[in-house]
């Protein structure tokens, strides 16, 4: 039994005092009411409600009961009204939650004691959930909480609350997806109603975006179980965007669209947060580097698009679009499109013989092109030798070869290269060999041709003929800046016409050892104060030998000459006088106070030490680079040996650089081992013979002998090395050199003889010495070389001069060019003057060179420059767009070279091509082979290409104005809608309707449809067949979804009523 519950208790006292008449007062806590239920549950039932009194207050004789509630819950019942016999009571039910006031009123037997009333009250409390009141829940970015709220009802329409001990348990099975439980996750979790009536969970979504089903089950059982649909969507911030760039139509080549003027990409960005999620209707900025811009919208999908195109013009640009802080750049060409042709030029026409000019090439250009003309990259070409075009006048004695690059293995197989990004693979074509001079079958006008073919797609084509000759001819080149160039820009045009021929005829090939003397002596200045010593003056002269002057053109030719150098004196290799066995001036300076040095002569001037001249600025390594470098391990060392691949004389002139005077022992004599120096040069001769007519060997020398004894063997022979070396100077006897020398070849003249060495001998003295200078004579004179005395470094280097001249041969034949060009092809539309300007001045040079003829060696008329504007107008009675030169003879070894410029017409508006020497353009000489030849230039074709222009991008946008229900009966509903939309791709309209009431009700489609807007306003329209669908009040949406921007949406609420009429629900 519960006690009494009292309510009103003022309003009792006053009711008291109204009551009570003469008798004693009866007070409410006198009055026991008590219920056998603290809490009733609503439609149950009810509870007992019992009254009793205090044994202190007379009996009672009757009590009545009112349910105060009555017009708020009318369902509230008292089984009794008033009870006049003990015990007194009522039993009470009610279907409405809450708290019921019930006025109990007791009368007593004495009448004497005045009745009171007493207001009890009873809680009810819902019954079972019965049916849902509301779900509410919202949208949820990824990763990221939002309350479920559940709110129910029992079947009398009371809010479950707490008080009832109803839970939910919401479970959700979606990996990653789950429910706060404190700090934890977990996938169900049980949760009870609050005071208000609220059951909320806080749902965690995953990690993914999209729908997740979560289950929501009361306690009651699993009939009121529902399934709800959580809308997970991506973050709002942008972490990767991916393009995708189609050409369309569709074109085999990535991120390349023809320029066609109707080609164009589509390029679409995929926007996606940090978890891989897409994200919808977010705007996307595009910016190119030809400095448009637009801004569209990703769909629902997170995916934007736009087109970019079609052009005209060609060329590259950089499209990069942001989406947030994340950037996606991409590279786009607009081409001439697919190859479709190919063709092959050669440039220049023509090249000397391998045996004249190994190192010339011709470039075998093989040139792949579209419908545009345009060159095209990635193209695989195959080119082979012709072999049944090849001819000669005489015999090859090396076939003509093929190679892909201008150093590599050439020959008549198959060569493969890929074109570049202007369309070209470039081949090079060596000519072949005729036989030298001095070999059997020489011509001295030789001459041989043949053809390059090449394969591309499967189809074949021969390039021009291509001649090679032996004897004086010119060369034709032509360069020109660029092949491909834009409207209005310059183009820079070069004629280089070059004396080629058989530079071997100059002269035989010659062989020379440079035999030179690095003793003490050479450590003696030879003019006083100057602080140069001999040895310095000695290497500027020795470099006459072979040069004009120590820094001008080559008069023998590297690469078909060959000098060596051979240096003789003592050897460094005792490691107390040569620590690290080099020779250190230095060193030998720092240590002269000991006996060892006592006979060295100072660098530079003879008189000072090497610390005085450092003082005044001396730098020992500027005189000698090779100081504490170079090493001697032998009386006569090789320090350059023969090269036939090099390209001028600096290897010999290094080595005359690094070459060190010294002496390792102290004595007076000068250590000066000239018998085995001429041993080892004609030795080294003898071990590298070719065929050629002159072989030498130079010596440089400045005392008679010492070591190895007499030259000539004239005394008796030594088989002790050491014997040898302890041989006084000018000693008859001599160390006998073993095999391959037999005993007749010990004299040097003989043995320099028996291989066809010459000996040219330099007596540079210091001094008086008649027996060196007779010893200097007889070599030169009993070998047919010759001798020359020198006290100086002009009478050196006259020297050395004279036995270069004595060894050369000259030969040169002379060479009448004349160059005419002009005129345009005739399919192009423009004539030449309307297609190209020319540009004042011409700049005209001509020179003699040595190495190659690109690098002048001196020049016969400096460059000068001319203005040739009236020629080119045809004002001086030319053909207008012409030039014309007047050159004068060309010899052998001799290049004359025209540079103009030339501006194409900045109207072109789009690709062409022509021939920059039309018909009529060649060059006309005189030449041995007899009369007057015309050479054709090399074929140069030019395509101009329009370049990118800026183009208005769009800025897509669309927005629903207006949607409505226009009429309705008991099975469809009709809607009107507008939108507008400014993109440029097609529009998705959906209709669709929802009941509102049903949490867990999902959109049904009532219409869904694809359309290509022709105007920027669109009205449409849309029916909904509404005859199965539950009584009730409905949302109707229209989505109006787009590629480039985004999505729009509109809602209106419609009612669906059971009678058939439906109508808009005002709100």
């Amino acid at each position: 039994m519960y006690g009494i519950r009292i309510w009103g208790v003022g309003i009792l006292i006053i009711c008291c005092l109204v009551c009570i008449s003469t008798g004693a007062a009866v007070t409410p806590d006198q009055i026991l009411i008590t219920s056998d239920q603290d809490q009733i549950q609503a439609g149950g039932t009810g509870s007992l409600i019992s009254v009793e009194r205090d044994t202190s207050i007379p009996a009672i004789a009757s009590v009545s009961f009112s349910y105060l509630n009555r017009t708020s819950d009318p369902s509230g019942t008292l089984s009794a009204l008033i009870d006049t016999v003990a015990p007194f009571e009522t039993r009470f039910t009610s279907e409405s939650a809450g708290t019921a006031y019930i006025q109990v009123g007791v009368a007593f037997a004495d009448e004497s004691t005045a009745p009171i009333t007493v207001v009890f009250t009873q809680d009810v409390i819902p019954a079972d959930p019965y049916v849902y009141e509301s779900i509410v829940h919202e949208s949820v970015q990824a990763a990221s909480q939002t309350p479920i709220t559940v709110r129910m009802k029992d079947r009398y329409g009371n809010t479950i609350t707490k008080d009832t001990d109803a839970t939910i348990t919401y479970s959700v099975s979606q990996y990653g997806a789950g429910f706060a439980d404190g700090a934890n996750s977990t996938q169900t979790i049980t949760m009870p109603f609050d005071t208000d009536g609220d059951c909320t969970v806080s749902f965690r979504a995953p990690e993914r975006a999209g729908p997740v089903i979560v289950s929501i089950r009361p306690s009651v059982g699993d009939s009121l179980q529902r399934l709800i649909t959580m809308d997970v969507v991506a973050l709002r911030s942008p972490a990767q965007i991916t393009p995708d760039i189609v050409t369309i139509p569709n074109y085999p080549e990535a991120n390349t669209c023809p320029a066609d003027g109707s080609s164009y990409f589509r390029i679409s960005y995929l926007v996606k947060d940090q978890f891989g999620n897409p994200i919808d209707n977010y705007p996307v900025e595009i910016s190119t580097t030809l400095g448009e811009s637009a801004s569209i919208i990703t769909n629902e999908d997170g995916v934007a698009r736009f087109i970019y195109g079609p052009s005209t013009g060609m060329g590259d640009v950089t499209v990069t679009g942001t989406a947030g802080t994340a950037i996606a750049v991409s590279e786009l060409s607009f081409t001439g499109g697919l190859a479709s042709r190919f063709s092959v030029t050669i440039n220049p026409n023509n090249l000397p013989s391998y045996d004249v000019d190994p190192d010339a090439l011709i470039a075998v250009r093989v040139h792949v092109y579209n419908n545009f003309g345009t060159g095209v990259e990635g193209e695989t070409i195959k080119a082979w030798m012709n072999t049944g075009s090849v001819s000669a006048t005489n015999t090859l004695t090396q076939y003509p070869g093929l190679s892909a690059t201008e150093d590599g293995e050439f020959g008549n197989h198959s060569v493969t290269v890929v074109t570049g990004e202007d369309g070209f693979a470039t081949f090079y074509f060596r000519a072949g060999a005729f036989p030298l001079r001095s070999e059997e079958g020489f011509d001295p006008f030789s001459r041989g041709s043949g053809t390059v073919t090449a394969m591309w797609d499967n189809k074949t084509a021969n390039s021009p003929q291509i001649t090679w000759r032996n004897y004086p001819y010119v060369r034709v080149e032509t360069e020109v800046s660029d092949t491909a160039i834009a409207p209005g820009d310059p183009l820079d045009v070069t004629i280089r016409i070059i004396g080629d021929g058989n530079e071997l005829l100059y002269h035989d090939p010659i062989d020379v050892v440079l035999c030179l003397d690095r003793g003490e002596d050479m450590l003696l200045e030879e003019e006083k104060k100057d602080n140069i010593d001999r040895m310095e003056r000695a290497r500027r002269a020795a470099m006459y030998l072979v040069k004009n002057s120590s820094t001008d053109e080559n008069i023998l030719n590297p690469g078909s000459d060959r000098v060596a150098l051979v240096t003789y004196s003592d050897i460094s290799t005792d490691t107390d006088n040569f620590p690290n066995k080099c020779v250190d001036l230095r060193y030998i300076n720092d240590h002269r106070t000991e006996s060892n040095f006592l006979w060295v002569k100072g660098v530079g001037e003879d008189e000072t030490w090497l610390e005085a001249l450092e003082n005044n600025g001396y730098v020992l390594e500027e005189h000698y680079p090779g100081n504490n470098r170079t090493g001697y391990t032998d009386y006569a060392t090789i320090d350059e040996p023969f090269t036939i691949d090099n390209a001028d004389w600096d290897g010999l002139e290094q080595a005359l650089l690094n070459t060190m005077p010294f002496k390792a022992v102290q004595g007076g004599e000068a250590s000066a081992p000239l018998r085995y120096s001429l041993k080892q040069s004609i030795e080294y001769l003898a071990k590298n013979e070719r065929p050629c007519d002159t072989r030498a060997v130079v010596v440089l020398m400045q005392n008679n002998y010492l070591y190895f004894g007499d030259p000539f063997a004239s005394g008796k022979a030594i088989y002790d090395i050491n014997a040898a070396l302890a041989l006084g100077k000018g000693s008859n006897d001599y160390y006998y050199f073993d095999e391959p020398h037999p005993a007749d070849h010990q004299n040097m003249v003989d043995y320099a003889r028996a291989n066809g060495v010459k000996i040219y001998t330099i007596y540079y003295h210091s001094g008086n010495s008649q027996a060196a200078e007779v010893v200097a004579r007889d070599l030169a004179d009993l070998t047919g070389g010759a001798f020359y005395d020198a006290e100086n470094e002009a009478e050196l280097t006259d020297a050395f001069k004279k036995i270069r001249d004595e060894l050369l041969r000259d030969a040169a034949t002379r060479t009448s060019v004349n160059l005419n060009f002009a005129g345009m092809p005739d399919e192009v539309l423009y004539t030449p003057e309307e297609m190209m300007e020319y540009i004042p001045n011409t700049t005209i040079s001509f020179y003699n060179w040595s190495v190659n003829p690109y690098t002048p060696s001196d020049y016969l008329t400096y460059p000068y420059e001319v203005d040739q504007s009236a020629m080119w107008a045809g004002e001086d009675g030319s053909q207008p767009a012409s030039l014309s030169f007047t050159i004068g003879n060309i010899t052998i070894k001799q290049t004359w070279t025209s540079h103009f410029r030339l501006r194409v017409n900045e109207s072109i508006d789009r690709a062409l091509n022509f021939s920059l020497f039309a018909p009529g353009s060649a060059i006309q000489f005189e030449n041995r082979d007899g009369g007057t030849i015309s050479e054709s230039l090399p074929e140069t074709v030019i395509t101009v290409i329009p370049g990118l222009t800026p183009e208005a991008l769009l800025n897509a946008s669309v927005q629903i104005t207006a949607f409505d229900l226009i009429a309705q009966d008991k099975h469809t509903a009709q809607f009107n809608w507008t939108f507008t939309y400014d993109g440029a791709f097609p529009v998705t309209q959906e209709l669709a309707l929802k009941n509102s009431e049903e949490p867990e009700d999902v959109w049904q489609t009532a219409k869904a449809e694809t359309v290509s807007p022709e105007t920027e306003i669109i009205n449409s329209s849309g029916m909904a067949f509404i005859s199965d669908f539950t009584p009730g009040t409905y949302t109707a949406r229209i989505k109006v979804s787009t590629e480039d921007a985004g999505y729009d949406t509109e809602t209106l609420p419609v009612n669906i009523s059971e009678g058939g009429e439906f109508y808009i629900l005002l709100e």
